[in-house]
C-alpha cells in the first residue's frame, strides 16, 4: 500500500490540582493520582488496568495514572483531561467491508477524522465501526475504552494501526488503560517503544481535517 500520506512506523493528587508542575521530574517515577476514584472500578476493570501497568513496568516505561468517573466520550473526558499533561487522543476501531481486517485509528482528540480520505488511503473499500464483539475479541476492551493498550490482548497481531502524523512529535501522550475509569500518561517516545514491543504494524498518516473547538462548560 503506497501513498504520499504514509510514513512507515517503527521508531526507536487530585485532578486539577497543579498537576502540570514538575511534569518532567515526575516522569522518572510511577505516580498514582485521584485514588479516591479507584474504589469505583470493579475487579474486571482493575485487572485490565493492572495488566497494562505491569507491562509498562516490565518495559521500564514510567507513567502517571489518574482515576476518575467513567469517561465514555471525548466531551466527558475533556472535563477531566483539560488539566492533565500530554496530548490526549481519540481511538477508533474499524473493520473493512469484508470484515477480515481491522484498524485502530489514533489522532489528537480535538481534530476531525476525514473518513473518506482514510478509505482512499487504505484502499479497502468502505470502512465501518467494528462491533462490540470484535472489539472484545481483538483488543479485549468494551466500547468507550478503546485504546492502543488493548494491543496486549492481540496476540496474533491482527490489528493494524494508523496514527496521525502530528502525534509523532508528542512529548507526552495519554490513553485509557483498557478501562475508561482511568487515564495513563507516558512519554511519546515510550508509546512507540510500547508499540514496537507489541509488534503490530503501524504507520503514520495525514488524515484529519483540523482542530475543532473543545466544548467548555
Amino acid at each position: 500500500m503506497e501513498s504520499n500520506h504514509f510514513f512507515t512506523g517503527n521508531i526507536e493528587g487530585n485532578i486539577g490540582a497543579n498537576i502540570n508542575e514538575n511534569v518532567e521530574e515526575k516522569t522518572q517515577e510511577n505516580i498514582e493520582h485521584s485514588s479516591e476514584y479507584k474504589s469505583g472500578v470493579d475487579p474486571d476493570g482493575l485487572f485490565k488496568i493492572e495488566a497494562v501497568l505491569d507491562l509498562l513496568k516490565d518495559l521500564k516505561i514510567f507513567y502517571q495514572i489518574w482515576f476518575h468517573p467513567p469517561l465514555p466520550t471525548i466531551d466527558a473526558a475533556m472535563e477531566y483531561w483539560k488539566d492533565l499533561p500530554g496530548t490526549h487522543c481519540k481511538n477508533l476501531f474499524f473493520r473493512n467491508h469484508k470484515g477480515n481486517r481491522h484498524y485502530l485509528i489514533i489522532y489528537e482528540c480535538s481534530h476531525i477524522l476525514d473518513i473518506h480520505s482514510l478509505e482512499r488511503c487504505l484502499k479497502e473499500g468502505k470502512l465501518s465501526f467494528a462491533s462490540d464483539s470484535r472489539m472484545q475479541k481483538y483488543l479485549g476492551v468494551s466500547p468507550g475504552s478503546v485504546s492502543p493498550f488493548g494491543l496486549i490482548n492481540d496476540s496474533e497481531r491482527h490489528t493494524r494501526l494508523f496514527i496521525d502524523e502530528t502525534l509523532r512529535e508528542a512529548g507526552q501522550i495519554s490513553f485509557h488503560p483498557n478501562d475508561n475509569r482511568a487515564t495513563v500518561v507516558i512519554k511519546g517516545e515510550d508509546f512507540f517503544r510500547f508499540l514496537d514491543y507489541c509488534g503490530n504494524e503501524y504507520q503514520f498518516i495525514s488524515f484529519v481535517l483540523g482542530a475543532i473547538p473543545v466544548k467548555s462548560r
